[in-house]
């Protein structure tokens, strides 16, 4: 489900206001999305790092919210 969420938030981000680069803006959306994993779920709720060892769980959907963050901003830039 985040790489959906990921796609439509990075849809309106990319139709509305598109201040930076797909590359740009993919590394912030996985950036935001590592710290709230790290304080938020692991930190606080977990009180461990043992999600981080999970490479489908975790590492999984990271890779894919940035992918598809990237390719909806390169496919919204081409169509401009």
């Amino acid at each position: 489900m985040p790489p959906v969420i990921a796609a439509i938030v990075s849809f309106v981000y990319f139709r509305r206001f598109n201040y930076t680069t797909p590359l740009v803006t993919a590394s912030a959306f996985l950036v935001v999305v590592a710290l709230v994993d790290l304080f938020l779920v692991a930190i606080v709720i977990n009180h461990s790092f043992e999600m981080f060892r999970n490479a489908i769980g975790t590492w999984l959907p990271f890779a894919l919210i940035f992918a598809v963050t990237f390719v909806v901003g390169i496919v919204l830039r081409r169509r401009e």
